[in-house]
């Protein structure tokens, strides 16, 4: 499923099942025009390449979605050096995608809470200069495991940041979360837990509506 245009419209994309495709599952690029287009509820599964991929001038909103057993799962790339690219990656199940979990390009800056993350060959790659807010997250049992020993922040082969390449911003992980999110129409069998992990400091067929 695919969006590049130089519209100013914002697209909803939701309650997609995309699976088993020879490339990316959904794709939003916008080069002109700041967009906010919003990608809810989608289950993307067995795609050879990325599940959900957005680029350019593009803020969205990413959130419920199941971004499983992919080549990536999802990455985020906007390039408005003078733009605001912050926004919300929320309450997904990202899982098993054979590369990262979640990779981060130029000057997209997600607020990445209340997602199950586990079983990537990466969890959040940060190819930014800035910090990610990567909070309440559930990480697994292993890299859970790893955060429980010692001091945070630290170097962890989960996270590609500051502690690999000097140029890129910390992945702030703090307020793990020790069980899986519920997510609400997704995964059902999920329970909800209360955060008690230590803060760190900040340092087929598709359907797509456009609105606007």
């Amino acid at each position: 499923l695919r969006q590049s245009s130089d519209s100013t419209a914002d697209a909803v994309i939701t309650g997609n099942t995309i699976t088993d495709g020879d490339g990316h599952g959904i794709y939003v690029r916008n080069d002109y025009n700041n967009v906010q287009p919003t990608i809810h509820d989608n289950t993307i599964i067995g795609n050879s390449g990325i599940g959900i991929q957005t680029y350019g001038k593009v803020v969205p909103v990413i959130a419920e979605n199941r971004v499983e057993d992919n080549g990536q799962g999802i990455q985020v790339s906007y390039t408005d050096v003078n733009g605001n690219g912050d926004f919300d990656l929320t309450d997904n199940a990202i899982l098993d995608n054979s590369g990262y979990g979640i990779r981060i390009n130029q000057h997209a800056r997600p607020r990445i809470h209340f997602n199950d993350i586990t079983g990537n060959a990466a969890a959040v790659q940060n190819h930014t200069v800035y910090n990610v807010d990567a909070k309440n997250n559930w990480w697994g049992d292993g890299v859970t495991a790893l955060m429980e020993q010692g001091d945070n922040p630290k170097n962890l082969n989960a996270f590609y940041d500051s502690h690999d390449n000097s140029n890129y911003g910390l992945v702030n992980y703090a307020g793990w979360l020790s069980a899986e999110v519920t997510l609400e129409n997704l995964l059902p069998t999920m329970v909800a837990v209360e955060d008690r992990s230590p803060v760190l400091e900040d340092a087929g067929l598709q359907s797509v509506t456009l609105t606007g």
